[in-house]
């Protein structure tokens, strides 16, 4: 699983790592630059209630990820039928991506691909995670680790300001802080505890 996580990194890194110097959130200039990233976004947020507490704990994603290293096969087909359930699970879609080697899969693993990337960028996009008023909007739990994974950030603690998660990580050597904007998120758990 960790050399998952290392390669998931550096084709991020690849892809969107422009997105984490950003100082703007999401404007207007982005969104004519990328057309794609709305449409990613509006997935996310599509999809953010039904999986409110996050998909971590989901037995069924959890039995199939213990297959990724033991049963390819059975990992393919479990994936593909929790992606039709929770197609904004990108951890999952580059997993499938990896697997799909033979030339017969090039168009599935390409879907993959463009997946995994047009979460993880309208993710970036949506800000730079220096404080509260430009934290990543991130629309559930699992959002937030898969980015400081990308980022090669490792979590150490988190507390809560308002809506804003914010987690100290180590970084490169060093701690420091990553901020996240949350106010769907609480808003869901807020809601189911009612």
């Amino acid at each position: 699983m960790m050399r998952i996580g290392l390669l998931c990194a550096c084709l991020c890194l690849g892809s969107i790592g422009y997105a984490a110097d950003s100082k703007t959130i999401l404007s207007k200039s982005d969104l004519e630059a990328a057309p794609d990233l709305p449409k990613y976004l509006k997935l996310r947020n599509d999809y953010a209630e039904r999986f409110s507490g996050g998909w971590f704990t989901n037995r069924e994603r959890q039995a199939f990820m213990k297959l990724y290293d033991t049963d390819k096969r059975a990992f393919l087909e479990r994936s593909k039928a929790w992606l039709r359930r929770c197609p904004i699970d990108a951890k999952v879609h580059m997993m499938r991506a990896l697997l799909l080697t033979d030339p017969s899969q090039a168009a599935e693993k390409r879907y993959h691909k463009t997946m995994f990337f047009g979460l993880m960028d309208s993710l970036f996009a949506t800000g730079n995670g220096t404080s509260c008023q430009s934290g990543y909007y991130a629309v559930n739990i699992n959002e937030e680790y898969v980015l400081l994974n990308a980022i090669g950030a490792e979590p150490l603690r988190n507390r809560v300001h308002g809506s804003c998660d914010v987690i100290d990580v180590k970084l490169d050597g060093k701690r420091t802080t990553v901020c996240f904007e949350m106010s769907r998120w609480f808003a869901a758990i807020r809601k189911e505890e009612h």
